[in-house]
């Protein structure tokens, strides 16, 4: 029960500088009644932070009080419409409803905003899941990380709609194998059917009730394509290279297309930081030839295109092999080409073009 604060004691009359007839007097008691006022306030502060820790007792005792009145037992065997007020056990725990819901069961403890835990206290628990092969990522998994330790598998999820708005969880590749995360049926994720998860990366997936999306935290997971050997030009984009063979290609960052008529060319489907890298020569002559992003002038040479689209441009000796490297910000939807004077000529396998994310 609160109790009434101690009382402070009156502090005698205060010394005055400007009275030297009292001030003597006075200066000896006043010092001394200060002591005592310290004690009593300490007194005081003592029996508001009692009365402040009893309240807050008192309020959760009748916060549990008045969920055991209206308790309705386990949330699992529940139907129907549930006004308030009621309280019900789920995962161990009590929870007391918040709002009158139409569908208790449409409502889950821990998941939906209508429930209150009357056990939890400090800050949220972050629960593991360790796991080495695909089980379905469901509403009672929000908030948990999802740590997959090995495996290569697809991760699947339980429809947007029934995950619903504001659900997420962290998802890491603790292992060495390759896991593609996979919507429910037709539905996306970041705006593709698919999404890699590489060895290394840590993410956060979100639900909106409508999409999947991800915010990268740690990694930027493996993402590259690597082709070679020259192919001449495309026929309608004369300016932009081609070529024979796909050395190598992993991840789903980068889209890769090669066209008899359009030539080569490179589509971002992540924003980040990119690394390219291209190699070229022309046997006869002195060649030009570089890298564009989004440019509209494919069958105009590199040197003559606007400066905004061009990322880089060499201009090797005749005969001789040149490599351009550039590392830059690039957004989702750029398109990235290798754009020439028109005049590459060689067919050697060194002749190569390499583009991969290395940052977020």
């Amino acid at each position: 029960m609160p109790t009434t604060p101690p009382s402070i004691t009156a502090l005698p009359a205060p010394p005055d500088p400007s009275d030297r007839s009292t001030y003597n007097a006075r200066a000896y008691p006043w010092s001394v009644a200060q002591q005592t006022l310290a004690t009593e306030l300490g007194a005081v502060a003592a029996n508001v932070f009692a009365n402040a820790t009893d309240s807050a007792d008192s309020a959760a005792v009748a916060a549990a009080a008045s969920a055991n009145a209206y308790y309705k037992g386990a949330w699992s065997a529940l139907t129907g419409a549930l006004p308030i007020p009621a309280s019900v056990g789920h995962s161990g725990s009590i929870w007391m409803l918040l709002e009158s819901v139409a569908d208790v069961t449409a409502h889950e403890p821990g998941v939906s905003a209508a429930w209150q835990n009357l056990l939890e206290s400090g800050p949220p628990s972050l629960l593991r899941s360790a796991r080495t092969s695909n089980t379905m990522l469901t509403a009672a998994d929000k908030g948990k990380l999802i740590d997959i330790t090995s495996g290569t598998f697809s991760q699947t999820f339980d429809a947007v709609a029934t995950l619903g708005d504001g659900w997420w969880c962290y998802l890491r590749n603790s292992g060495t194998g390759d896991v593609t995360l996979d919507p429910n049926a037709a539905e996306t994720i970041d705006g593709v059917a698919t999404k890699a998860l590489d060895p290394g990366q840590t993410i956060i997936v979100q639900c909106d009730g409508a999409a999947l999306r991800t915010v990268a935290i740690e990694g930027v997971g493996n993402h590259h394509v690597i082709v070679n050997t020259g192919n001449g030009h495309g026929s309608t984009n004369n300016k932009i290279r081609r070529f024979t063979t796909t050395q190598g290609s992993a991840g789903t960052a980068i889209s890769y297309a090669d066209s008899a008529t359009l030539g080569s060319s490179f589509t971002i489907n992540e924003p980040g930081i990119y690394e390219v890298m291209y190699a070229d020569t022309r046997n006869a002559s002195i060649p030009l030839f570089g890298i564009s992003r989004n440019s509209a002038q494919l069958t105009t040479s590199i040197g003559d295109v606007t400066a905004d689209s061009r990322l880089g441009v060499t201009h090797p000796p005749a005969g001789r092999f040149a490599t351009l490297s550039v590392a830059t910000r690039l957004a989702a939807g750029d398109v990235v080409r290798p754009h020439t004077d028109g005049t590459t000529d060689s067919t050697e396998i060194y002749v190569s073009f390499t583009i991969r994310k290395v940052g977020l």
